[in-house]
C-alpha cells in the first residue's frame, strides 16, 4: 500500500511540473515590408482575412493593404481621430470608431465608398 500511495505520490509530481513547464517561445521574422506613409498616429489595426486585407487607423483615415499583392490599394478618409475598424464581412460592410469627433463612419468593404 505505501509503495501504491508513494508511485501515485511520483507521478501527480512529475506531471503537475510538467503542466507548468514553460512551452517553447515562438520565432517570428519578417517576410516582407509594405511601405505605407504619412504624418500622424497609427492605432489598431484589423484584419480581413478572407478579403486578404489590411485595415490601418492612420490619424483621420483608414488605409487599406491588400496583403495578397503587398500594396495600399485604397484609403477610407474622413475618419477624425480614427482608433479601430469593425467587420461585417456577411453585409460587406465596415465601420470606424472615430475619436475626434465621437462619430462612426460606415464603408463598404468592396468598394471602400461611405455610406
Amino acid at each position: 500500500m505505501k509503495l501504491k500511495i508513494t508511485l501515485m505520490l511520483a507521478l501527480g509530481i512529475v506531471a503537475s511540473t510538467s503542466a507548468f513547464a514553460k512551452p517553447p517561445v515562438p520565432t517570428y521574422h519578417k517576410l516582407k515590408s509594405i511601405q505605407v506613409g504619412g504624418d500622424g498616429f497609427w492605432d489598431y489595426l484589423t484584419v480581413d482575412s478572407p478579403a486578404k486585407r489590411l485595415y490601418l487607423s492612420h490619424s483621420n483615415h483608414v488605409v487599406v493593404v491588400d496583403l495578397e499583392k503587398g500594396v495600399v490599394c485604397g484609403d477610407i478618409p474622413n475618419t477624425p481621430g480614427v482608433h479601430g475598424v469593425a467587420l461585417v464581412p456577411k453585409l460587406h460592410r465596415g465601420f470606424t470608431s472615430n475619436g475626434g469627433d465621437s462619430t462612426v463612419t460606415i464603408f463598404d468593404t468592396l468598394t471602400l465608398k461611405l455610406i
